[in-house]
């Protein structure tokens, strides 16, 4: 960006600026009359930006008139150049919020969509009920689905961790982590090839010497700790047998 050296036309002094439309320095510029930071425009005095302009025209420098609401008919002053809505009109018809724009359409009764939809909703059933029936057909909840789940990719489900996940079932899988820990562990392998050992490398169900082999605890290994590696409490099986004794309970 060029940088341009210009005279200062009240002080007198050379000063640097990006452009060349400005003609005073920064120590001879005016203070805007709304917020008070210095005014760098070349078509302004008294202004900063364009919007302390129409601040400063809506509330203190344009005169006060007359408007007749378009809406309700009633008559009301203030000092904006176009009004369509006395102050009541301008609010929202949902939850009162006023409507910032007084330039904005007459249909415009909500601030919001979301208040427009709720409006809606009161005003024309009919059309809400058609509206969510069009929303259930198959082809719109597919389309719904590809939009969510673009929108959603790459976000991390915090809300949906932990407890608060509707298949938690009291952190079973910290404790899969520490079985399968367990089981590669010099105690686990001594126990387990005691058991086989006792009971002849044969599945006491079955009576198969073929096949993987398990050894199975009669007591469960997650409620009894105490008794993990106590050989008494296992007992060799085939993986069918294993199957069926766990569904059995």
């Amino acid at each position: 960006m060029a940088v341009y050296q210009l005279l200062c036309t009240s002080c007198g002094e050379l000063f640097s600026s990006p452009g060349n439309q400005t003609r005073l320095c920064p120590k001879c510029h005016p203070l805007c009359f709304v917020c008070g930071k210095p005014v760098r425009r070349a078509t302004s005095e008294k202004f900063c930006s364009n919007d302390c302009s129409n601040h400063y025209r809506r509330t203190v420098g344009m005169p006060e008139k007359q408007h007749v609401c378009q809406l309700c008919g009633g008559v009301f002053v203030s000092r904006a150049a176009v009004a369509s809505r006395c102050e009541s009109c301008r609010k929202c018809l949902i939850c009162g919020t006023e409507i910032a724009n007084q330039t904005a359409p007459l249909k415009q009764r909500c601030c919001s969509q979301r208040c427009a939809g709720l409006l809606l909703m009161k005003t024309n059933p009919e059309h809400m009920r058609r509206i969510q029936r069009l929303a259930r057909t198959p082809e719109a909840r597919r389309k719904r689905g590809i939009a969510i789940s673009n929108a959603k990719r790459g976000i991390p489900r915090y809300d949906l961790r932990g407890p608060k996940h509707f298949n938690w079932r009291g952190g079973t899988t910290a404790l899969h982590h520490i079985r399968t820990h367990a089981m590669s562990t010099i105690e686990y392998k001594t126990w387990r090839q005691a058991v086989f050992e006792r009971d002849h490398h044969t599945c006491q169900d079955c009576g198969t010497t073929e096949g993987y082999l398990q050894a199975h605890h009669d007591y469960c290994w997650r409620d009894f700790p105490e008794l993990r590696y106590v050989v008494e409490n296992g007992v060799t099986l085939c993986q069918k047998c294993h199957v069926v004794r766990h569904n059995l309970g």
